[in-house]
């Protein structure tokens, strides 16, 4: 969700809209423009049900966002992110290299494929879920064998 604030809006009343959003335990992103004030909210939003906020000195309105992954969304977080595992960093800038198999068809597969992987320089092992036919093989081939 997004709070527009008036163009008039106080500091004051920015400042208070910020830390009611924070003393429930969510967080504030403050976007100030030449005329208006934005306060995007992220977190779960129903912590802030029945506090009626457009009640709130300085308020316009509240705008609900639909956007999908608002904490990577390039409309809310422009700048470029990168990710820190270890030693490794994924993001611009960096070149990091995944490898690992389609589908994970056993412990020990998954474990040779980990050592090939590290030996050919990649940081990270990646792999498929169980894939549900391979997956009826096994429980299958278990069955015949019990």
């Amino acid at each position: 969700m997004i709070i527009i604030m008036k163009p008039n809006a106080s500091e004051e009343a920015v400042g208070k809209i910020k830390d009611l959003i924070e003393s429930n335990g969510l967080q504030a992103h403050l976007s100030k423009g030449t005329e208006v004030t934005i306060v995007g909210v992220v977190g779960d939003k129903s912590k802030l049900q029945g506090k009626n906020i457009e009640m709130f000195e300085g308020v316009d309105k509240i705008v609900a966002v639909t956007e999908t992954y608002k904490l990577v969304n390039k409309k809310f977080h422009p700048e470029d992110s990168v990710i820190t595992i270890g030693n490794a960093k994924i993001g611009p800038g960096h070149l990091t290299i995944m490898a690992g198999p389609c589908a994970i068809e056993n412990h020990d597969m998954v474990l040779e494929t980990a050592f090939a992987v590290k030996k050919a320089g990649a940081q990270f092992l990646r792999g498929g879920a169980y894939k549900p036919e391979l997956l009826h093989m096994h429980s299958r081939a278990l069955r015949r064998k019990g």
